[in-house]
């Protein structure tokens, strides 16, 4: 099965509520995505939080299950906002289960993901 990397950086109100659906985001992919990998980074090396950002790094197999939860993620979350690929590629909010997963295959589709 191929792997495919994606970053996901989720953006808010505040720091204090980024970082609570960061967290938040990450335990809803790893309890849905089968064989899924997340490591948090920081998008500023200066702060203590874990971080906003999640590299995830899953097989192309469960794609489907990363859309539906990222999509349940977003409608549960109104004001979060995430930014999928680095360099700020695609950003969802307030988005349908098909707009999100053509984010996401856009954003995998927009360089080398593969793992």
């Amino acid at each position: 099965m191929k792997r495919v990397t994606l970053v996901l950086q989720v953006e808010s109100e505040n720091r204090a509520e980024t970082n609570r659906l960061a967290e938040f985001l990450q335990r809803q992919l790893q309890d849905a995505v089968e064989k899924v990998q997340i490591t948090r980074e920081k998008d500023n090396p200066n702060s203590l939080d874990a971080g906003t950002i999640l590299i995830v790094v899953f097989g192309t197999h469960f794609a489907v299950e990363l859309t539906r939860t990222l999509y349940a993620w977003l409608m549960r979350n109104p004001s979060a906002r995430v930014i999928i690929g680095s360099g700020g590629a695609v950003s969802a909010a307030g988005v349908s289960p098909g707009d999100v997963f053509k984010v996401i295959e856009r954003a995998l589709t927009k360089g080398p993901h593969n793992a």
